[in-house]
């Protein structure tokens, strides 16, 4: 059994691309094979460059990385941290020395109230009678 397929109605290029591309196009769909370049010169046509998306933060001040610092800043920033820990380490001595006196007296306040109550005579029901009248 012999069988015979139908030949094709349409036989052709069926690459539907026009023969000059359109000046508002921004490049070829496909690339043309470079026989194709030859045979067909195109025009030369230099479209408007393409602005770049303006964003709404682009125009923002950027704030600096604090981890990005120059060496003399962080010089300064040690300096002033140093300069610091001493002052803090004075204070603290000024109070520990406050301290040592507040302790002092009031164990000398405790010892002379003590001392006086151990020397003052015991009273009695009669001094208190005496005292009322």
């Amino acid at each position: 059994m012999l069988s015979f397929a139908p030949s094709p109605i349409f036989t052709g290029n069926w690459d539907n691309r026009p023969v000059i591309s359109s000046p508002l196009s921004s490049s070829p769909v496909r690339a043309s094979s470079p026989i194709e370049r030859n045979a067909h010169p195109q025009r030369q046509i230099q479209s408007s460059p393409i602005k770049p998306p303006k964003f709404k933060f682009a125009s923002r001040p950027t704030r600096p990385n604090p981890l990005n610092r120059k060496r003399e800043e962080v010089q300064d920033s040690r300096r002033q941290q140093f300069l610091q820990n001493v002052k803090q380490s004075r204070e603290d001595k000024a109070w520990r020395r406050r301290d040592i006196e507040g302790q002092f007296l009031k164990t000398n306040y405790l010892a002379d109230r003590g001392q006086l109550l151990h020397d003052a005579p015991e009273v009695t029901e009669a001094d208190i009678e005496e005292a009322m009248t």
